[in-house]
């Protein structure tokens, strides 16, 4: 589901970058913060069946922990060092595939 994604993302994205600025971590942490809100919203189906606040909440955490997911890949396809061709066809791939269709 979408907290598995989550976690999925950050773990490929620290398995093949390192970024070690005050920026990233606070992006990090901002990223962790919408994870955070959308656990403490999870509640039984029943309840998350009636369009309340729980599921409404949980709903726009994912969003934007999404976002900001599918932002950290285009700065990373334009912003990254290495060997360029390989960490555009991985981003493109990971947007193409996997970012974008879930949002």
């Amino acid at each position: 589901g979408p907290l598995w994604m989550a976690w999925e993302n950050s773990v490929q994205h620290a398995a093949r970058f390192t970024c070690v600025d005050y920026f990233h971590w606070l992006y990090e942490v901002l990223r962790y913060i919408f994870v955070g809100t959308a656990v403490a919203h999870v509640s039984i189906i029943k309840n998350m069946d009636d369009g309340s606040s729980d599921a409404l909440a949980f709903t726009i955490a994912i969003l934007c922990e999404s976002l900001m997911n599918l932002g950290r890949t285009v700065e990373t396809y334009y912003k990254a060092e290495g060997d360029r061709e390989c960490i555009k066809n991985q981003c493109s791939r990971d947007m193409k595939y996997k970012i974008l269709p879930y949002i």
